[in-house]
């Protein structure tokens, strides 16, 4: 009988859904252009609000399609709720320089491992071939 009488929870709309994208895309522009300001003006009008075209051109400036998702996930929210309160700016901002933050330092780990890897396979492979023709020059050279 509870169940019955309980009201449903509200669910909010996927920020990214096609149509909520759309609907507010004017106000969610400004923040996309702020946030990424070499993204050309026309090729964002361009995408007309779908949300999958302005995460593979937002992409192509910042590298990462799911972390471009997040944050147009977050910019949408923003411009559906409208201003937000000093709190809730300031924790937003703390938030997404922990992304950013952690996204930098990924990259970084990734990189490092890479050089150090790929630099430690060509200087084995450097010394091995470099030893070897040392090995037959000075093999020759002692043969009578």
């Amino acid at each position: 009988m509870a169940a019955a009488n309980a009201t449903p929870v509200p669910r909010h709309p996927d920020p990214l859904a096609s149509d909520e994208f759309g609907r507010h895309f004017l106000f969610i522009k400004p923040l996309i252009l702020e946030r990424w300001p070499a993204i050309d003006v026309h090729a964002l009008d361009a995408t007309n609000g779908d949300p999958e075209k302005v995460v593979a051109l937002v992409a192509k400036t910042a590298d990462q399609q799911d972390l471009v998702r997040l944050m147009l996930r977050e910019l949408a929210a923003q411009a559906q709720e409208g201003p937000l309160s000093l709190t809730g700016r300031l924790q937003h901002v703390v938030q997404s320089l922990e992304l950013r933050s952690q996204e930098i330092t990924r990259r970084a780990e990734h990189r490092a491992e890479q050089a150090f890897t790929g630099n430690l396979w060509r200087n084995l492979l450097i010394v091995l071939v470099t030893g070897l023709l040392a090995g037959f020059v000075l093999g020759f050279t002692r043969r009578p």
